[in-house]
């Protein structure tokens, strides 16, 4: 009997964060973007494997170039500016189409700031097609616009998305007899890669200044105290949160899911980080201690595990998925 309960209290010391068992082996100080993206889609094991395959190496690698160019590449130094070119010169090898000439497409001009790491997230971390014009910044000196194409772009070269036949006869004749095209699916799935990175960030936060913008940059917040219904999205997104943009797109990248038991798990577990969420940010002042940061971080790690143990189980369920990875 002693034997056993020594073995219970060895068991709950040395696991006793086992909620955590999906996000608890990333780094805090250098956040891996890449392999959190990779996990999410694709599982930890399978991107392990993937990652490593010819046949799948180049598709993954385009959405991490992708992700990459659309929210943090800056040309603040030379080895910022080489690396963006590297990532943009990969896409253009692999006919993505409609990239810019170079990344000074997507940087401020000379005479205005320059983006860096204590500022750009205020001018590329707000929201999926955020308008920053009309935003905190009033200006968008990061070209929101152009960064939201690569990342679109590469998506529909890698899922075949952008074979959109021109009309509905030639839809149904030819090399085009079947082909479907779901600029809905292809947008949903962007912003997805798109707030797995924010949320890669908000894990990345320190401490409640960086939490709450105050010293590297303002991005969208994990969560707001009122949801914003508005089913005018270029009016919702000036004021959301990720998780209620999580929320609202899950039924556009999982349409013909919305019956499974996976999906219903997912939505379930999401609502259930929003109410959470909510009750953190309805809190006075935000997040504004140490202890708040703490709530606020356990509430990120909660969200990337929904995240980490949901979405590749669907993702593969999907016809662009399952074509282009199995």
């Amino acid at each position: 009997m002693k034997k056993a309960l020594c073995l219970i209290i060895i068991v709950l010391f040395i696991f006793p964060f086992s909620r955590s068992a999906f996000a608890v082996n990333y780094s805090q100080k250098n956040f891996d973007h890449d392999r959190f993206l990779g996990e999410v889609l694709f599982g930890a094991t399978d991107y392990k494997n993937k990652k490593l395959d010819k046949q799948y190496r180049d598709k993954i690698k385009m959405l991490q170039y992708a992700s990459y160019l659309a929210i943090d590449q800056m040309n603040n130094n030379k080895v910022g500016r080489q690396k963006g070119q590297r990532a943009l010169s990969y896409l253009r090898l692999r006919w993505v189409t409609g990239l810019p000439i170079n990344v000074d497409s997507i940087n401020p001009t000379k005479d205005q700031p320059q983006l860096s790491g204590t500022n750009h997230r205020s001018y590329t971390h707000m929201g999926w097609k955020y308008d920053y014009k009309q935003g905190r910044a009033l200006r968008d000196i990061a070209h929101s616009d152009i960064r939201a194409k690569i990342l679109t772009n590469t998506v529909a070269r890698v899922f075949d998305f952008n074979l959109k036949p021109s009309s509905d006869i030639i839809e149904k004749i030819g090399i085009f007899a079947g082909m479907k095209y779901d600029d809905e699916k292809c947008d949903a799935f962007c912003r997805l890669v798109y707030y797995v990175h924010i949320l890669g960030d908000c894990y990345e936060d320190m401490n409640f200044f960086q939490a709450n913008g105050s010293n590297n940059g303002f991005k969208i917040p994990l969560g707001r105290e009122h949801p914003n219904e508005s089913s005018d999205y270029s009016k919702r997104i000036q004021d959301t949160c990720i998780i209620d943009e999580l929320l609202h797109l899950m039924p556009d990248l999982f349409s013909e899911q919305k019956g499974s038991s996976d999906y219903k798990e997912l939505m379930e577990k999401l609502r259930e980080r929003t109410e959470e969420i909510r009750a953190l940010y309805s809190k006075t002042g935000g997040i504004n201690s140490d202890e708040r940061y703490q709530e606020y971080h356990d509430q990120v790690d909660k969200l990337m595990e929904v995240l980490l143990q949901y979405i590749h189980k669907l993702l593969i369920k999907e016809e662009f998925f399952s074509k282009a990875f199995s």
